[in-house]
């Protein structure tokens, strides 16, 4: 129930790569593991997993002929009841490790795109708003994610860099146990989703 990585092999006989380090934007950044028991083990080398060729090149539209222009990205995981902005970068590009260095240039446009605390545009099951903000700030450091790349790494096709959110979904009732959602929760989950798609098709012009 609680893997996360692939089936990508390692030395030793460890086996598990986890896709959401493994994009090459801040690759060897603070925020994922090089150890292959590590449930957030990084891979052998930036974008060595297929799961990481198949989304940047979803993002960056490379297999289809006319192909549309991704302009935002969003992200689903679990759990947690947030709405995460990718972390800013300093002048060298490294990533932001302490509450000192997470200026973000799009952060206003993030929020315009993904909520505020004033402001939510998610709510969970009981009408508790989703806490909105970047990535370190809210939860932890991370490396080699699909947002990061997608907004501030080389694309393939050198395609566009889109803006992007990530949404933790769920009720930190239950962590990652889904099983255990009621109903109406699910329900209301999709519903949100749904809804937000349809924000971001009228938002996009």
């Amino acid at each position: 129930r609680f893997w996360r990585m692939n089936r990508g092999e390692c030395p030793n006989g460890n086996f598990g790569v986890d896709p959401n380090r493994n994009y090459p934007f801040s690759y060897t950044e603070p925020g994922n593991d090089p150890n292959c028991r590590s449930a957030i083990h990084r891979g052998p080398a930036p974008g060595s997993e297929p799961e990481t060729h198949a989304g940047r090149d979803l993002v960056a539209s490379a297999d289809s002929d006319g192909a549309f222009q991704t302009v935002f990205v969003v992200k689903t995981h679990a759990f947690g009841n947030l709405v995460l902005f990718s972390d800013g970068f300093s002048e060298d590009l490294e990533t932001c490790t302490t509450n000192t260095n997470c200026t973000n240039a799009d952060l206003g446009a993030q929020h315009v795109l993904g909520g505020t605390r004033a402001h939510p545009k998610f709510l969970a099951e009981r009408d508790i708003p989703f806490r909105i903000g970047q990535t370190f700030r809210s939860i932890y450091s991370a490396a080699g994610d699909l947002t990061s790349d997608a907004m501030f790494g080389q694309l393939p096709q050198n395609a566009p860099n889109p803006m992007g959110v990530t949404l933790e979904l769920g009720d930190s009732r239950c962590g990652f146990q889904a099983e255990h959602w009621s109903e109406a929760q699910y329900q209301f989950i999709v519903q949100q989703q749904i809804d937000y798609v349809e924000f971001l098709v009228d938002i996009a012009p």
